[in-house]
């Protein structure tokens, strides 16, 4: 047979007829490809069982939760692994199927190779041409767990409302949404879910004048923010009605404004029922009183009593029980005679006696009562009862009671939860918001948020977490994507940590921790943020990277093999080593300062002391006029040069924060004429007019330091002599302000009419070390410490020196400062104290002979002490030592009554001098007197430590001096 050639037209068509058809099995392939894949990689359950109950098929998810192998599950029918209870559920599912129904969705619980059984959701479908069922399963073991949960503690709440017959309800005042319990739609009769408008079907229950008092209380509560309470009819189909006692208290929001009322109704017409009862049974008791005897009406009154449901007590005006029904006895625990021996006063608490009283004295007033109120049970418990109460006569009152023990138990517990968690949410650390997803803006904020953001409650719930976010984020992305993208994952149920950055009220960046969690609400998508402010960390994590960056950068090269990074390694271990080296020598060198400066002190201050000491002993000798002006000459320039050491290291002190100030009781105005006649006589040589003027207002006894202000008074109005030519320089003291807590803020202000200061010179002349300008130094001279240091004092002083000046028009340098106001200080007590320290001291001159010790390596600061001590005690006998060996070996040889020791001695100082001569016998009561040029912090307490008994500074003083010897030598 011969074979038939194609034409070429005719080949190109089964050629695209070919290739349409494998693109069609392609694309099968690939469907069939991706149907794996999701069977494979889901978490649900798929498989494929035949109309024999056989399994076919099934996806490795199924394998994995059942735990058989995949033999197993293809040798047994599926109905060996369904619990035996729903095998029926199952095959009645199945012939549904088979009936024609396309999709069967049913559950069942499915038995794991483990015994255990889940539970699991099925959605079928049937393919009758191949006899195959396809089914998708999922676990909803746990989902039916929490539905059951949340279903019974509905029921739970419900069945308590339910016995209690209390309904609780919410109206919302700016939407007139009204929210009910379920009891309440029972209490009312009114379907629940009814599509009529609850609030207006509730108020058509009321009659007209129990709706007036409704709307009458409500606008009463609202306009007062009190709750209010109502008992009311309500109207029921057939000519029924109910009782029912209501209460409602106003909701405000953080801004005092009401936005809601809430409260529970309560179906009393039971009580009421009793209530209506009683009444007629006191008109039939009346009536038959008329008829019958006492006796009889008495037996029915107690008939009643005794099986009436609540607490029937019968009681006197004064309280004192006459009856009592078995309730009764039951409530309180006590026995029907025990009861009747007692009063309602007996069965209150002390705490709540006075109100019981106050309820007693109403009731007979009112004729009613309506209260709850504590009671002591029998077994000593402190319970709650709800009193209600009507008066029989003048002399007898009946009370229904109530034990409400658990339910007030329930609402106190509710309310402190809630209490707990605002307080919680209030005063968390980290910011807490809450998000409306539909509103994108926050609906409630803690006081963290508020701190964070820098805005009031009001401002940030206007806003949302978008409008303080910038339009990117570091990431690139745009702020409203990634958020969206966030919430997005917190609404699925995730709990997203990430890093955000915000922007608080100014405008400022702040890198953010934020985690969101979802809130549940009803009808609404809520999301709480806790956002945690990291700053700080960031901008130290920045720095670090930073750095980092700098240093791989300048160590690019160095990094490239091995051996180069091992350098490096170990040049960071050199550098750690030289940092620890140098964070020593720093340390020792701080030492070395201190030490430098004690000895700094002692060193200059020891010549000074002889200088000072001698021209003053010389000036009070019988000297020629020219004599005396060269040593005064001499003595103010010892003291001049003191005051610019005392400056520099007293600059030192305070810039080192070892200065601290003595605050004692304080003579102000005694301080203030002491300064001004200081300067008197150099003011009038200039023919310059210093004066003070002192507020009439201002205290004159404080607690300061008298000394460091002095030293403030002094450096400036020791300028302003300086600087002024001619005029004035006016010392003003003024009372600013007096506070409750006897505190005086009070102005000193030094005004003068000098050359004034340049405005560009005016900060720099604060500094250390620095005056206004060359010529300044030139022509005044000084250190340039004087203001530097009057404003560090007052720094310690919590103050600040301030300046007002024009060039060539003056200066006012002024300052402010709170002083504790003090007691006044007796001027006869001082003048009594002094004349006793004269007469004492002219005494120790003529007593018997002395012995002291003078222990100083310095000739002249030797003589100079030995030369003080016979001016003041002529009669003594003076021995010398000149180290502090020779000191304890004269102490030993000649036990004198008083040493003076110096400290800074060669071969021993005076420290250990003086701890030797305590280790002898005897010589604890020897007064041992430090002589020191040291001025250090601490420097007098080092001295007393090492068991000297007082402290004498250099240069000596002559007063000082006597004043010590006074003190410690025999009398």
């Amino acid at each position: 047979m011969k074979e038939t050639i194609l034409s070429v037209e005719e080949l190109l068509q089964k050629t695209k007829k070919l290739e349409l058809e494998l693109h069609k099995l392609q694309k099968k392939e690939d469907s069939i490809v991706n149907f794996e894949f999701f069977t494979r990689e889901t978490s649900d359950f798929i498989c494929v069982t035949d109309f024999n109950t056989y399994f076919k098929e099934f996806n490795p998810a199924f394998i994995n939760k059942l735990g058989y192998s995949k033999r197993e599950l293809l040798q047994n029918s599926y109905l060996n692994y369904i619990h035996p209870d729903d095998i029926d559920k199952t095959n009645k599912a199945l012939q549904k199927l088979l009936q024609g129904t396309t999709s069967v969705n049913f559950e069942n619980r499915t038995l794991k190779k483990n015994g255990e059984y889940f539970l699991v959701q099925w959605t079928t479908i049937v393919n009758l041409s191949k006899k195959l069922i396809y089914a998708i399963g999922r676990d909803i073991t746990e989902i039916k767990k929490i539905q059951e949960k949340l279903i019974a503690s509905e029921n739970l709440l419900n069945d308590a409302q339910k016995i209690a017959k209390i309904g609780s309800w919410e109206f919302n005042l700016i939407t007139n949404g009204l929210i009910w319990s379920d009891e309440l739609f029972r209490i009312f009769e009114i379907p629940k879910g009814s599509d009529e408008d609850l609030y207006t079907n509730y108020l058509t229950h009321f009659t007209p004048e129990d709706r007036e008092m409704l709307n009458n209380k409500i606008s009463e509560s609202i306009a007062n923010k009190i709750p209010y309470k109502i008992t009311h009819k309500v109207l029921l189909p057939n000519n029924r009605f109910k009782w029912v006692y209501g209460t409602g208290i106003p909701v405000v929001n953080k801004n005092g404004d009401i936005i809601a009322l809430r409260g529970i109704a309560q179906d009393i017409t039971e009580k009421k029922r009793i209530e209506e009862e009683i009444i007629a049974k006191e008109k039939e008791v009346a009536e038959i009183k008329e008829k019958k005897q006492e006796q009889e009406s008495n037996a029915k009154f107690r008939n009643y009593v005794e099986n009436a449901p609540d607490g029937v007590f019968v009681a006197n005006e004064k309280g004192f029980f006459l009856e009592v029904n078995p309730a009764a006895t039951k409530i309180t625990g006590f026995s029907k005679r025990g009861l009747l021996k007692m009063s309602l006063q007996d069965l209150t608490p002390p705490a709540a006696l006075v109100s019981v009283i106050a309820d007693l004295d109403a009731l007979l007033q009112k004729g009613v009562l309506n209260v709850i109120r504590p009671f002591i049970h029998k077994n000593g418990n402190i319970r709650c009862w709800s009193i209600d109460a009507v008066k029989l006569s003048e002399v007898q009152v009946l009370l229904f009671v109530k034990d409400v023990t658990e339910r007030i138990q329930i609402i106190e517990s509710l309310r402190e939860k809630e209490e707990r968690f605002r307080i919680l949410v209030e005063n968390a650390p980290e910011a807490l918001v809450v998000i409306d997803m539909e509103e994108q803006k926050f609906v409630t904020v803690s006081q963290s948020a508020l701190a964070l953001f820098k805005m009031t409650e009001k401002e940030l719930l206007q806003l949302g977490p978008i409008d303080l976010s910038p339009k990117y984020q570091p990431n690139g992305l745009l702020s409203t994507e990634l958020a969206d993208e966030k919430f997005s994952e917190a609404i699925a149920g995730g709990k997203p940590t990430f890093e955000w950055i915000h922007t608080d009220s100014k405008g400022k960046a702040l890198f953010c921790d934020v985690r969101l969690v979802r809130l549940p609400a009803e009808n609404k998508t809520l999301i709480r943020a806790s956002v945690i402010d990291i700053t700080e960390r960031k901008l130290m994590e920045m720095e670090l990277i930073s750095a980092k960056e700098k240093a791989e950068d300048n160590e690019k090269d160095l990094l490239i093999k091995y051996i180069e990074y091992e350098e490096i390694n170990e040049k960071l271990k050199q550098t750690n080593a030289a940092l620890t080296k140098a964070k020593q020598q720093a340390e020792e060198a701080n030492k070395a300062k201190s030490n430098f400066l004690s000895n700094m002190s002692h060193e200059i201050r020891t010549p000074l002391n002889g200088i000072v000491g001698f021209t003053d002993l010389l000036m009070k000798t019988n000297l020629e006029k020219n004599q005396l002006e060269y040593m005064s000459t001499i003595n103010v320039s010892a003291n001049s040069l003191m005051e610019i050491i005392n400056d520099i290291l007293d600059f030192s002190k305070i810039e080192s924060g070892k200065l601290e100030l003595y605050i004692e009781q304080t003579d102000l105005y005694d301080l203030l004429h002491q300064v001004i006649d200081l300067f008197k006589h150099q003011a009038n040589l200039k023919n310059i007019d210093l004066s003070l003027n002192i507020d009439d207002k201002v205290p004159q006894y404080i607690y300061a330091d008298s000394i460091r202000f002095k030293q403030i008074l002094v450096n400036l109005i020791s300028n302003a002599l300086k600087f002024t030519s001619f005029g004035f320089i006016r010392l003003d003291v003024d009372l600013v302000k007096m506070s409750k807590k006897d505190k005086s803020t009070i102005k000193f202000s030094i005004k003068d009419s000098g050359i004034g200061i340049k405005q560009y010179n005016q900060k720099k002349i604060f500094h250390s070390f620095v005056q206004e300008d060359n010529a300044t130094s030139k022509k005044f001279g000084g250190t340039g410490l004087g203001l530097a240091i009057s404003n560090l004092l007052l720094e310690l002083m919590k103050s600040n020196l301030q300046l007002k000046s024009k060039y060539g028009d003056g200066s006012d340098f002024f300052f402010f400062i709170k002083f504790k106001k003090a007691k006044s200080i007796s001027d006869s007590f001082v003048e009594l104290n002094n004349y006793t320290i004269q007469r004492e001291v002219n005494a120790l001159k003529n007593a018997n002979v002395l012995k002291v010790l003078i222990v100083e390596d310095n000739k002249i600061n030797l003589f100079l002490a030995k030369t003080l001590v016979k001016r003041i005690i002529p009669n003594v006998i003076i021995f010398e030592a000149r180290d502090g060996n020779e000191g304890v070996a004269q102490f030993e040889l000649n036990r004198p009554d008083l040493i003076l020791m110096d400290v800074q001695m060669p071969i021993k100082n005076g420290y250990e001098a003086t701890i030797e001569i305590r280790k002898l016998k005897k010589t604890k009561k020897i007064p041992i007197i430090a002589l020191t040029a040291g001025i250090m912090v601490g420097e007098k307490d080092k001295c007393l430590e090492y068991g000297m008994n007082d402290y004498v500074s250099k240069p000596i003083i002559e007063s000082d001096l006597e004043a010590i010897l006074h003190k410690w030598l025999p009398q």
